[in-house]
């Protein structure tokens, strides 16, 4: 019979993070409430009408534009927010879509984000010559 060499056995993976081996949820790191139980559970009420909110209002506002303005009025909506989603920044910096919260409406209400800060703003300035030389795929000549 052969004997396994150490490097013949298999490594396991490490667990990912809030994981054990045992694919059970570590309390310590991802909180309380993040249980395989508060998955199974089935939804609250409120909970399911916020998750339904923004199709039911998308379907009001809908209905009220064909009733008011006619049916062109909501497909110049959605045309004009297809226009709105293809603008983005240069790369390095996250794209706001001011236009697109300014017509949905989404500029009205203050959220976390708005007000402690986003969390996907860096903490370090990027080099935006560096990421939009990569992006472009051109390089620009040493500085001296």
């Amino acid at each position: 019979m052969a004997s396994l060499k150490p490097s013949a056995v298999p490594k396991q993976a490490m667990p990912a993070v809030g994981m054990t081996s045992h694919a059970m949820v570590d309390p310590m790191t991802a909180g309380l409430g993040n249980t395989v139980a508060a998955e199974l559970r089935p939804m609250h009420p409120v909970e399911a009408i916020e998750a339904n909110a923004p199709a039911q209002e998308a379907a009001l506002t809908k209905h009220a534009l064909d009733a008011t303005f006619g049916s062109h009025a909501f497909l110049r909506t959605q045309f004009e927010a297809a226009v709105f989603s293809q603008y983005h920044r240069l790369p390095g910096l996250p794209s706001s879509f001011v236009a697109l919260d300014t017509l949905s409406g989404a500029d009205e209400s203050i959220s976390f984000a708005d007000y402690l800060g986003d969390a996907r703003d860096p903490v370090e300035a990027p080099n935006l010559r560096a990421q939009a030389e990569a992006l472009y795929g051109i390089r620009m000549p040493a500085e001296r």
